[in-house]
């Protein structure tokens, strides 16, 4: 009886050092989209600005701008709401100053977010930390 408890207790440990080593990574992505972004599909211009847990997209040179919140999610996976749209992204960072957002598979859609799939952001220089 002693022995399965203590490889029930083992087991909890090695499940909870798995769920809590995927965390750091989730939280520095975070923090390295902090910052403005701009990115250029066809004649539209995007500007994508991140702060702690919300951000806005705004598209020139239709002076459109939706504000959003944002989280990361399975460490690659960028959900965005701007309360009324969900949508999901998968990130790819291609260096610490450019990323490129993907549709997710399993994606709500809104119109306006779907505009930033496959476009590839830079970081504003003036962000540069």
């Amino acid at each position: 009886m002693a022995k399965y408890k203590s490889q029930g207790i083992i087991l909890v440990f090695l499940i909870s050092a798995l769920f809590c080593s995927s965390i750091p990574n989730q939280v520095s992505k975070k923090i390295r989209l902090v910052g403005k972004w701009g990115g250029k599909t066809d004649n539209i211009s995007i500007i994508m600005k991140f702060k702690r847990d919300s951000g806005f997209i705004e598209y020139l040179p239709f002076n459109k701008k939706v504000s959003f919140t944002y989280r990361i999610e399975k460490d690659s996976i960028l959900s965005i709401s701007n309360g009324l749209n969900k949508s999901l992204h998968i990130i790819e960072f291609l260096s610490e100053d450019k990323f490129i957002l993907f549709p997710y598979p399993k994606k709500l859609n809104s119109e306006i977010i779907d505009l930033i799939d496959q476009v590839e952001f830079v970081r504003d220089n003036c962000d540069k930390k």
